[in-house]
């Protein structure tokens, strides 16, 4: 029985490993996959993706007399097409700041691109065209669904090792090593995950920065990680030193009361004597 229960509780450790390493995987691509930070991100690369690609300075300088034209009649915004997609502009920006036309443009096609509507499953979104709904709203859901898979797998198994181990204080010092290992990894893959892309596919410059987008929470999801094992640990083995503490106080209550068993004075028999009684011989 014990040879079972043994072997079950191994089993259960290895699997939450593998649970909780894809959970901190699933919860790093989410994370990053927001949207402000996918806005912050992508704005400093936007000349590659969407000038290489979608040439849209050219196609705004070619408009730039009529938006300004526009802007000047007081109109507050200009909007206009740009193949599929609506772009919409300040006329503040248009007339006080006009080099950071581009900039608010490309923020426009970032957020229609996001929060665009994908009539597929995830998996097969992809196209020969830029995938761009690889870092959309979509891609944020679905991975969110999946972190949020395992972390209710990783629960049960929680549960489970609690269940199986021996010794309970044993329980938070096993789960907390096991989420310090999990984590370690997280802190490495952004640069594993570059350095893997560059070897294996032949990309530009700009489509590996994309892909490195899904990682740039990467080193907050370890710490936060880190942090939570590090602390279940300390709760652990102060639980340890706390039954270690209890069991010596027992050890030294036993010694002494057996101290005191044996340094009890001996009982003492009294002996009654009775005095002898002399007779009185009468002299004749």
């Amino acid at each position: 029985m014990g040879f079972i229960r043994g072997g079950l509780l191994i089993l259960a450790i290895v699997l939450i490993s593998i649970s909780l390493l894809a959970g901190n995987i699933f919860w790093t691509m989410s994370s990053s996959l927001e949207y402000n930070k996918v806005e912050s991100e992508l704005v400093s690369i936007s000349e590659n993706i969407f000038n290489e690609q979608l040439n849209i300075d050219g196609y705004i300088e070619q408009l730039r007399p009529q938006i300004e034209s526009f802007c000047q009649m007081q109109n507050s915004e200009y909007t206009f097409n740009y193949g599929d997609q609506t772009i919409t502009l300040s006329c503040d920006t248009v007339l006080n700041e006009p080099e950071n036309i581009a900039e608010e443009s490309v923020k426009n096609l970032i957020q229609t691109y996001y929060y665009k509507e994908y009539n597929c499953n995830f998996w097969n979104c992809f196209s020969d065209e830029v995938p761009l709904f690889l870092i959309s709203q979509k891609a944020h859901d679905y991975w969110k669904s999946k972190f949020i898979f395992t972390l209710t797998a990783s629960a049960i198994l929680t549960g489970v090792i609690f269940l199986l181990v021996k010794k309970k204080t044993n329980f938070p010092i096993i789960i907390g090593a096991v989420v310090i290992l999990s984590a370690i990894p997280i802190s490495k893959i952004s640069n594993l995950a570059s350095s893997s892309i560059k070897s294996l596919v032949n990309l530009e410059d700009y489509l590996v920065r994309i892909i490195l987008i899904f990682f740039s929470d990467s080193q907050k999801i370890f710490l936060t990680m880190l942090v939570i094992g590090i602390l279940i640990l300390v709760i652990g083995i102060i639980l340890k030193i706390i039954k270690t503490s209890f069991r010596i106080m027992n050890v030294f209550s036993k010694f002494k009361r057996k101290d005191k068993g044996t340094n009890k004075p001996a009982r003492q028999e009294t002996i009654k004597t009775t005095p002898k009684q002399t007779k009185n011989t009468k002299t004749k």
